[in-house]
């Protein structure tokens, strides 16, 4: 094999891996990628690094081709318990404070997202301190979603095995309580395992806040390490939609080397005796959906709110638009006290079942989701999305096996469903069979080809035509 490469070889490479992850490589990064390649193309079997370039943009080759590379590219070296000035923030000081807030919210629900997760000890570090700081755990919902574009580093951490190396800043006391020796390794508790849900998301091409993805109202962000391989634009964008991701007064935390200056000036930059942090603000108004050029205010609501005037001819109003506004714009409880008083009124509507589901599915609230949309299959039980939703549920708590199965019922009522045929390639994608997934990827291109990018899919969480075209241009590449 040739190893011999220009500098037009590497910007090309370069430019690939970063429209395929968004991470960059700079000039002075030009060996370390160029060895990578040069590896996978010896890997892989290819003569020349140009031959293995024009196979990853070849639709004939091995679907899998593009992934070794990515798996390839984003490893990331991380441990228990890592920065240890960080962690005591955490203890200390942030979620104590989350704890508290919570408590007199009477809300005893918290959402964690670790982006960029790699092989899991991040994710799994914030369930032992999380388990630890509220004692019975118990009677808490805690909902930890760990992310990552490495799809082995994920099937690393969904296992939770780990060499000593892992532990080189963890105190022995919390070793011997939250693992099991495995010969030469170790292996995390199951019930610290199950706080955690493992799931693939690309930081640049993926769509989030998305209650399909689970990522949504978060309390807490933590993306350390991550933000800087990417360039400038790409931080940018990526902390704007942080902002969007968290609750008011959530916390965003990045690694020590992260550039700070350029997070989105939405966020509140904190400095905690020289650690720094961020908090999405609590808003002091609200300012309602309306026209532009509508410029009035809807202050907070009093205690004892006065009763509104009632307009002079009432204007037909949809209450499922309604609360799918409220939902979309982070108000879920609002929205289910406005849907569940109509689900009780005996009247069957599948949207409304639907559009509940949703939402208790996109608050953690699972087995309410469920419950939901039993309801709804046993009204109607050939309900395509009620399967969809189904199988997202099932995914989202770790029953791979029984997701699929749903969504193959579903596309058995209907074999045009564009989102079952996303979320079922997006399945096989996830357990390894890539021809599979390429071929629902393929029937979706088909189906939606034709159709206005403004167009709109779905009837709880709508996803535009122009979104999908984009995640299966980056898919199928």
């Amino acid at each position: 094999m040739s190893s011999a490469y220009t500098d037009d070889d590497f910007k090309k490479f370069r430019d690939f891996v970063r429209l395929r992850t968004g991470i960059f490589f700079h000039d002075a990064k030009k060996q370390d990628l160029m060895r990578i390649i040069q590896r996978k193309t010896a890997e892989s079997g290819f003569p020349h690094i140009r031959d293995y370039y024009k196979a990853l943009h070849s639709p004939e080759s091995d679907p899998l081709l593009d992934e070794r590379l990515i798996n390839a590219v984003t490893i990331g070296e991380t441990y228990f318990f890592r920065y240890k000035e960080q962690w005591r923030l955490l203890e200390s000081s942030l979620l104590p404070e989350l704890v508290v807030r919570k408590r007199e919210q009477g809300s005893r629900q918290i959402r964690i997202w670790s982006a960029g997760c790699s092989t899991g000890e991040e994710p799994y570090s914030l369930a032992i301190t999380l388990m630890e700081l509220l004692g019975e755990v118990q009677d808490w919902k805690i909902y930890i979603i760990a992310t990552d574009i490495n799809l082995a580093s994920l099937q690393s951490a969904r296992m939770g095995i780990y060499t000593k190396w892992s532990f080189r800043s963890t105190p022995p006391e919390k070793v011997v309580k939250y693992f099991k020796p495995m010969a030469d390794k170790f292996q995390i508790i199951k019930p610290v395992r199950d706080r955690v849900v493992f799931n693939p998301l690309n930081l640049v091409a993926d769509d989030y806040p998305s209650i399909g993805h689970g990522i949504h109202d978060m309390d807490f962000i933590l993306c350390r390490n991550v933000l800087i391989y990417f360039d400038e634009d790409r931080i940018r964008e990526i902390s704007h939609r942080f902002c969007d991701t968290l609750v008011e007064g959530g916390y965003l935390l990045l690694g020590h080397s992260e550039p700070t200056h350029l997070v989105s000036k939405r966020l509140r930059q904190v400095n905690d005796r020289g650690l720094i942090f961020f908090q999405r603000p609590v808003a002091t108004t609200v300012i309602p959906l309306m026209p532009a050029e509508t410029k009035s205010v809807v202050a907070p609501k009093p205690a004892v709110p006065p009763p509104p005037p009632a307009p002079a001819t009432p204007p037909d109003t949809d209450p499922l638009a309604e609360a799918r506004i409220l939902f979309a714009t982070g108000r879920g409880e609002e929205a289910l006290s406005a849907l569940l008083p109509l689900a009780t009124k005996g009247t069957f509507n599948s949207l409304l079942y639907l559009l509940i589901a949703e939402i208790y599915a996109g608050s953690g609230k699972y087995e309410e989701a469920g419950l939901w949309i039993h309801r709804l299959l046993q009204a109607d039980g050939l309900n395509v999305e009620a399967y969809r939703m189904c199988s997202m549920i099932s995914e989202a708590t770790g029953h791979v096996e029984e997701a699929l199965d749903y969504a193959r019922k579903g596309l058995f009522l209907d074999a045009d469903s564009i989102l079952l045929l996303y979320q079922l390639g997006c399945l096989y994608r996830r357990t390894g069979e890539s021809r599979k997934a390429e071929k629902c990827y393929k029937s979706m291109t088909r189906l939606i080809e034709k159709l206005p990018d403004d167009t709109l899919i779905g009837e709880g969480e709508r996803v535009s035509v122009g979104q999908l075209k984009d995640a299966l241009r980056t898919l199928l590449r």
